[in-house]
């Protein structure tokens, strides 16, 4: 059977199994046969472990001796493990191999991409035991150019700018680092000024909270108290002088020559 397009001379030679494929068919004899790794086969019963002979395993219809990988493709990292299960592949086996996406990866095989109506090895990502065993790793290095020019990279070789560039911003960034350690200084020098005046201010304070041959708080005091008295005898004087005034009697009088003490008493009762 040719696997290429019909009418084309365009045979996929990428395909595993050639570029033309053929089915083979074996007629089934009546007589059953046991395999030679089985103990016993009854078509009546589904197969169980127990009837596969101690160090084999019969999967898919075969005999395997015990350690035997799978044949199969995607499959490499599975093996008859027959004290585990003699009927079954085993779990799959990280030691040489990576397991992605449900298929065995051998160590140090790449990813494949699509190119064209193919697939290639992507220089940078691949099976590497040694960092993940479940996913492609990536490759250190992979896109560093043929001819090497000198700069800065990522780690899969990709230039990120040239040392010529580099320089130029190193050179910048010095600049700016030089300009603000100036100014750091200036703002030092400005802030310990600052402290020093708050310094002698507050000595000062302390000194006078402290100065005893000024005043006492005791008689700061009573001058208070006095002053406090004196406003309040003001207060009630002013009240007593609108409140006359108010109800029509003069807040002062005019003395003739012959008043006397009673006759300025009835007065201020009038």
């Amino acid at each position: 059977m040719y696997n290429g397009q019909p009418g084309e001379n365009n045979p996929d030679s990428s395909s595993p199994v050639g570029s033309s494929k053929a089915f083979v068919v074996k007629i089934k004899s009546d007589s059953v046969s046991t395999q030679s790794c089985l103990d016993t086969c009854d078509p009546a019963f589904p197969l169980q472990a127990s009837d596969v002979k101690s160090d084999y395993c019969y999967i898919d219809r075969y005999c395997y001796a015990d350690g035997d990988y799978a044949p199969y493709a995607g499959n490499e990292c599975r093996k008859c493990n027959a004290a585990v299960n003699a009927v079954e592949w085993s779990d799959p086996d990280m030691s040489s191999h990576c397991f992605i996406d449900g298929a065995c990866v051998a160590h140090g095989a790449h990813e494949q991409v699509r190119a064209g109506r193919g697939t290639v090895d992507d220089p940078c990502s691949m099976c590497n035991t040694a960092k993940d065993t479940n996913a492609f790793s990536a490759v250190e290095g992979c896109m560093l150019p043929d001819v090497f020019q000198s700069g800065c990279y990522q780690t899969n070789g990709t230039m990120l700018m040239t040392m010529a560039t580099y320089m130029d911003e190193k050179t910048t960034m010095e600049t700016s680092i030089a300009t603000m350690s100036a100014q750091i200084v200036t703002l030092t020098a400005e802030k310990n000024a600052l402290q020093a005046e708050a310094a002698a201010a507050q000595a000062t304070i302390d000194a006078l909270e402290s100065d005893d041959g000024g005043m006492s708080k005791g008689i700061a005091l009573a001058l208070i108290s006095v002053l406090c008295v004196l406003f309040v005898l003001v207060l009630i004087i002013l009240v007593l002088m609108v409140s006359r005034e108010r109800n029509g009697r003069p807040v002062f009088t005019a003395l003739n020559a012959g008043t006397t003490s009673k006759d300025l008493k009835a007065s201020a009762q009038a």
